[in-house]
């Protein structure tokens, strides 16, 4: 996926090398090959330009880095399953607990894929919440 050119839909014009310095100082760039105990996933509304998307994240709350992120223009279960089957590509996850909200949609994708978790407020969950915040922030 070319970031620069979905950028540009939202009327944002940067530069390959803004985004690329943008992702490195942010340290946004998803490594692959990760093996974590537990996963923190989560989704929140963003706007960009006054449209509303979806973002979503999962988190490894040990280390605080993202695994895999993924900007969505609604949030449902299909879409869910989907941002796993490309987590569960990138990382071997599945031996981890993941760390959810009571969000009814991220239980069912889970469950859908075969994969443990627990819902979860507070604790290892927070990393995905500081992450968020801090994107909501910077947007």
């Amino acid at each position: 996926m070319n970031t620069v050119s979905k950028l540009e839909r939202f009327g944002v014009d940067r530069s390959w090398k803004a985004v690329n310095d943008w992702v490195q100082k942010a340290g946004l760039q998803p490594a692959s090959g990760a093996n974590p105990n537990c996963v923190a996933l989560d989704e929140t509304v963003i706007r960009i330009n006054g449209q509303q998307f979806w973002l979503y994240a999962a988190v490894d709350p040990e280390i605080n880095e993202f695994l895999c992120i993924r900007l969505c223009t609604t949030n449902t279960t299909a879409l869910t399953e989907q941002f796993l089957r490309e987590l569960c590509e990138k990382h071997d996850v599945s031996d981890a607990v993941f760390l959810v909200d009571h969000a009814k949609h991220l239980a069912a994708a889970l469950r859908q894929s075969g994969l443990r978790f627990q819902p979860v407020r507070h604790g290892n969950r927070n990393a995905v919440e500081y992450i968020f915040k801090e994107i909501k922030r910077r947007t």
